[in-house]
């Protein structure tokens, strides 16, 4: 494989490990995907297909810790299922909302979204602010954990994939 190749692969997981900070970019998944790219095309010689599967699997796992961490923190905090709907709800507004400001506008608007719609729909159920807030801590702990747990699988693949292609 040439040594360009390997440099756009990891000029590409680079890419994908800030993302996993960044909203925007899927970054777990385009590490994985940068480390399939590359397996494929040598042919599976550095990277067995065993361990492009296993790669696969840590993308996808992680990848999507923003997706049931945050559930699983709010269901922890006590939240309904009605109460996690709203906070994606409100998430995804955020969201929206928060890219008016680039990069980091859209980051703190789905997490503040996604807190506030917790935090109202619980408030609405019981009529108790520290419920309430308790559930709309617990999802937002869910999220902070999310984060790391996306990180940390990109920066696994990386290191998996460098230390058996280099």
């Amino acid at each position: 494989m040439p040594t360009w190749a390997l440099v756009v692969t990891i000029i590409i997981m680079l890419i994908g490990v800030a993302g996993t900070i960044l909203p925007l970019l899927p970054g777990t998944v385009i590490v994985g995907l940068a480390a399939v790219g590359y397996a494929w095309a040598e042919g599976f010689q550095s990277i067995s297909v065993g361990l492009t599967v296993f790669l696969m699997l840590v993308a996808v796992g992680t990848g999507t810790a923003d997706i049931w961490l945050p559930l699983l923190g709010a269901k922890a905090g006590g939240a309904s299922m009605k109460s996690m709907l709203w906070g994606m709800v409100g998430g995804v507004v955020g969201f929206i909302l928060g890219s008016i400001v680039p990069v980091l506008g859209s980051l703190i608007g789905g997490v503040a979204g996604y807190v506030g719609g917790v935090l109202y729909a619980e408030y609405l159920r019981y009529e108790d602010w520290n419920k309430a807030i308790t559930a709309g801590l617990g999802g937002l702990v869910g999220w902070g954990v999310s984060t790391a747990v996306r990180l940390i699988g990109a920066i696994f693949i990386m290191v998996v994939f460098l230390w058996q292609v280099l």
